[in-house]
């Protein structure tokens, strides 16, 4: 965890520990879920698929490889491999600090994907059935046949949403 993630982590807390928050819907929580998806963008660090690795190294210096061009114009994304959504849902079950920061540490997971893969990959906002936080979080990916390399991108700038 770095320090921007530090600080978007007690941010995190702050608002996942106001009593009874999860009953005020989706108006409330909505900005929980975007603060879940920046602490994961601002990762230092990036996965990369095979094909947005071939797409991006036409175009751009690959490493450091800035969060803000991401585009579809430029034909890639950058996709939470867990989405913010459910990592909300599950931090909203038990929002204690040590467990805010086990969930967070877990879903810190970015994958650069290219606009072609993002069509059609099954990414919805969704894990698939029975999969729980410890399983492998791959599961959308592998089932959408989309090879992500084990190798990580250096990110730097700002993150774009």
């Amino acid at each position: 965890m770095n320090k921007t993630q530090k600080t978007i982590y007690e941010i995190i807390y702050s608002i996942a520990s106001i009593k009874n928050i999860s009953e005020l819907g989706s108006t409330v929580t909505y900005g929980l879920t975007n603060y879940v998806a920046r602490f994961s963008l601002m990762n230092d660090y990036y996965f990369i698929s095979k094909e947005a690795k071939k797409h991006i190294s036409k175009i751009w210096s690959i490493s450091p490889l800035t969060r803000s061009i991401k585009s579809v114009k430029n034909g890639f994304t950058y996709e939470h491999v867990i989405p913010s959504s459910f990592v909300t849902k599950e931090i909203l079950k038990n929002p204690t600090r040590n467990n805010i920061k086990d969930i967070l540490i877990k879903t810190d997971l970015i994958a650069i994907i290219t606009q072609a893969e993002n069509k059609d990959i099954n990414l919805t906002s969704s894990m698939p059935e029975n999969w729980k936080i410890g399983d492998s979080p791959w599961a959308r990916y592998e089932d959408s046949n989309i090879t992500i390399l084990e190798e990580k991108i250096k990110m730097i700038g700002v993150a774009k949403r």
